[in-house]
């Protein structure tokens, strides 16, 4: 399982394997804990800029829960990128939905990266840009140019 939540400065990613899901929420109602407080503490207090895997700890370092729930760290992963051209992109939900995409394996991490996008209205291709390049920008590190082509799709000629 990989729960997502949002942080204070981020979105967390945290893998908790399905056996060990279990045992965390057996363990929190027997603590009169519920697992999504929990869960939603340890994302308040996620700090993205340290690289090293977290635990859920309290204050003296212990694991409240005995249990070791870590960042997943794609550090250790070899990134692969997959290339994608949007027609007709619109604003960019496809486009964002790509961008936030990821398979995870356990030596790799694909990820989409935008190469080219298409629209007939200037304004749409706009908020692609505000929208789904300013997040691969920010949030993911993308340093690429996009071609952004407003018109007609049928006067383009794409290599």
């Amino acid at each position: 399982m990989w729960p997502q939540m949002a942080t204070k400065n981020a979105l967390a990613k945290f893998r908790i394997e399905s056996d060990l899901w279990m045992d965390f929420r057996s363990k929190c109602e027997d603590s009169g804990q519920p697992y999504s407080s929990v869960l939603r503490e340890f994302c308040a207090n996620y700090e993205p800029q340290k690289e090293s895997e977290r635990m859920l700890n309290d204050n003296k370092g212990n694991n409240q829960l005995g249990l070791g729930l870590h960042h997943a760290s794609k550090s250790k992963l070899k990134i692969v990128r997959q290339k994608v051209g949007e027609l007709y992109s619109g604003p960019g939900g496809i486009g964002l939905g790509a961008a936030l995409a990821e398979v995870t394996t356990e030596d790799q991490c694909w990820i989409t990266e935008p190469s080219w996008i298409n629209d007939f209205d200037p304004d749409s291709c706009r908020t692609w840009e505000k929208n789904v390049l300013k997040f691969e920008r920010e949030q993911k590190g993308f340093t690429g140019e996009v071609d952004i082509r407003v018109g007609d799709v049928r006067k383009f000629a794409y290599k």
